[in-house]
C-alpha cells in the first residue's frame, strides 16, 4: 500500500512536494540528464548568477528582478518576524532576504541540513510548527510540483497569523521539468481560483516573461532535447538564444498593452495573498 510522503526538492526555486510514493525519498527523484535538459537544476549562486550561456538565463534574470520587487514592496521594512521559507532547499533568495526579517526559516523533508522545520510524513503538515505562527509564508516555484495543491495551501494558510500574507510563485507554460514530479501548469485566473478556494483573499497578481520570449525559449529547450550531439553546441547555442528572449522579453515591456497581456499569459505567475 503506498504511502503519503511529503517530498521536498529544488526544481526552479524551492520545491516541496507532496507524491504518493513507497521509496526512500532520496531515490524517489527523476534524474534529468544534464546535456538534454537546459540546465534545470540550478544551485543556489547560479540561480542568483547565472553565465551569459546558461540555457536559463533571461527567466533566472527576470525572476530575480521580480523578487528584489517583492522583497521591497512587501519583507523590506515590514518588520517580519517570522518569515518561513516553504520548501526550502537550498534557499537560493536567502542572502536577498535574510538582512530584511527577524528569522528566516526554512521548511523541507529531513536531510535538508538548511532546514529547521521538517514535515511529519503521516499528518503531512510542519513538525512542532503551530497554528497561526508565521508572518510571512515564502512559496517560489513550489505548486506545480506538489502531489495536492490544497492540502499544500491549507498548510500555508494553517500557520500564517491572520492577516498575514503568502507570497508564491508557480508556472503558467514551462517545459516539463520533473524532480522529481511535475504535476500542474495554470492559467491566470485558474490560479487565482486555486488559492482562493483554500481560504485565501488574493490581492495581487501579474504574470512574467510573456507568449513571445516564452516560446522561443521552449524552442531551445526543444532543440536541447531532441537535437544530437548537444555537449559540442549547447553553450554558443544557449547564449545566442538567450540574447534573443533578452531582446523579446524587453519588446514585450515597450508597451502597455504587451505588459497586461504577460498578466494574462506567461510563463511564470505571482500571486500575492492575504490570510
Amino acid at each position: 500500500r503506498m504511502n503519503w510522503l511529503l517530498t521536498a526538492t529544488r526544481a526552479s526555486g524551492s520545491a516541496w512536494t507532496y507524491c504518493a510514493i513507497k521509496w526512500n525519498w532520496k531515490n524517489s527523484g527523476q534524474t534529468i540528464h544534464p546535456g538534454k535538459s537546459g540546465d534545470l537544476r540550478e544551485p543556489g549562486q547560479t540561480r542568483l548568477r547565472p553565465p551569459l550561456w546558461h540555457s536559463r538565463y533571461v527567466h533566472l534574470k527576470v525572476l530575480k528582478k521580480n523578487i528584489a520587487k517583492i522583497i521591497d514592496l512587501h519583507i523590506k521594512d515590514k518588520n517580519i518576524e517570522t518569515f518561513i521559507d516553504f520548501g526550502c532547499g537550498d534557499m537560493p533568495y536567502e542572502s536577498l532576504i535574510k538582512p530584511h526579517v527577524k528569522n528566516y526559516i526554512g521548511v523541507d523533508i529531513e536531510g535538508n541540513e538548511k532546514a529547521s522545520y521538517f514535515i511529519d510524513p503521516a499528518s503531512n503538515k510542519i513538525k512542532a510548527m503551530a497554528d497561526n505562527s508565521a508572518d510571512l509564508v515564502w512559496s517560489i516555484q513550489v505548486l506545480e510540483h506538489v502531489n495536492d495543491p490544497q492540502r499544500y495551501l491549507q498548510e500555508c494558510l494553517r500557520i500564517l497569523k491572520p492577516g498575514k500574507k503568502l507570497i508564491l510563485s508557480t508556472h503558467g507554460h514551462w517545459l516539463y521539468h520533473p524532480d522529481p514530479v511535475d504535476n500542474w501548469r495554470w492559467t491566470s485566473t485558474g490560479l487565482i481560483k486555486e488559492i482562493e478556494k483554500a481560504g485565501f483573499k488574493v490581492n495581487s497578481t501579474w504574470g512574467m516573461m510573456g507568449l513571445l520570449p516564452m516560446s522561443v525559449q521552449l524552442f531551445q529547450d526543444a532543440c536541447l532535447i531532441h537535437l544530437p550531439l548537444v555537449k559540442y553546441w549547447k553553450a554558443p547555442f544557449c547564449f545566442v538564444m538567450q540574447r534573443i528572449i533578452g531582446l523579446f522579453e524587453a519588446f514585450t515591456n515597450l508597451s502597455r498593452t504587451t505588459r497586461e497581456y504577460v498578466n494574462k499569459d506567461a510563463s511564470i505567475f505571482f500571486v500575492i495573498a492575504e490570510k
